[in-house]
C-alpha cells in the first residue's frame, strides 16, 4: 500500500514540476513581448491588449507584467 502512495506522490511532484517549468518559461516569453514592444514605442494599453490577445491572460494579469 506504501509503494502505490510512494508513486502516486511521485508522479504528483513531476507533474508540478513540469508545470513550475513551463509557467516559468511562459513568464520569460511575456517578459520578451513587453520589452520588446516598449524598444518600439507602444504604449501601455497596446501592451496589454497585445498580450491579452497572444497568451490569452486577463486584463489584470496583463497590467502586472507591464507594471513590473
Amino acid at each position: 500500500m506504501c509503494e502505490v502512495l510512494d508513486r502516486i506522490e511521485n508522479r504528483g511532484i513531476r507533474k508540478g514540476r513540469q508545470e513550475g517549468i513551463r509557467e516559468g518559461e511562459r513568464q520569460g516569453r511575456v517578459a520578451e513581448y513587453v520589452a520588446l514592444r516598449r524598444e518600439d514605442g507602444y504604449g501601455v494599453e497596446a501592451i496589454i491588449q497585445g498580450l491579452m490577445k497572444r497568451f490569452q491572460l486577463t486584463n489584470e494579469q496583463a497590467s502586472e507584467y507591464v507594471s513590473k
